[in-house]
């Protein structure tokens, strides 16, 4: 049997093909996702609650877990900063479950209503977000919550 190993640059290369980021606006994330997405002070915002919210990480570890659910058919869209600290944040369902910072590894943290995430955004004057994974017009589901910590746990090496 043959082991999953496909990489996020594979994967967000593929799906980036698809729909290039210039495309990318408030108005087209409303379209074709139904997103509450907004523009505020030359910004592109999601406010999270009714069903996402925002798993943040670091790169380092946000790697091994974006490989891990693509190598599952469950990652979703993931926002990435090209400057700073580089943090990930992985969309995610919460489908009911409010998650514990003592299930969490070390870095990650759990950001839901009444926060507002930046995304990446053509009319936006800031380019230091990018979608590490892009958000994918035909798989419109996002992962759940408690497969996006289980990734991240797993890839911490927690039991």
């Amino acid at each position: 049997m043959e082991l999953c190993r496909p990489s996020i640059e594979t994967v967000a290369g593929q799906l980036a093909m698809r729909d290039q980021p210039a495309a990318w606006t408030a108005a087209r994330y409303r379209e074709l996702f139904g997103w509450a997405a907004e523009r505020r002070d030359g910004r592109t915002r999601l406010p999270l609650g009714n069903g996402i919210v925002a798993v943040v990480m670091p790169e380092s570890v946000a790697r091994p877990v974006a490989n891990h659910l693509a190598c599952i058919e469950a990652c979703g869209p993931v926002v990435a900063e090209q400057a700073g600290p580089r943090l990930w944040a992985f969309l995610a369902d919460p489908n009911g479950i409010v998650a514990s910072q003592d299930l969490l590894p070390a870095g990650v943290c759990v950001l839901g209503c009444p926060n507002r995430l930046a995304i990446p955004a053509a009319d936006s004057f800031l380019h230091e977000l990018v979608w590490a994974v892009p958000p994918d017009p035909s798989r419109r589901w996002l992962p759940t919550l408690t497969a996006v910590i289980s990734a991240a746990r797993a890839s911490a090496g927690c039991c």
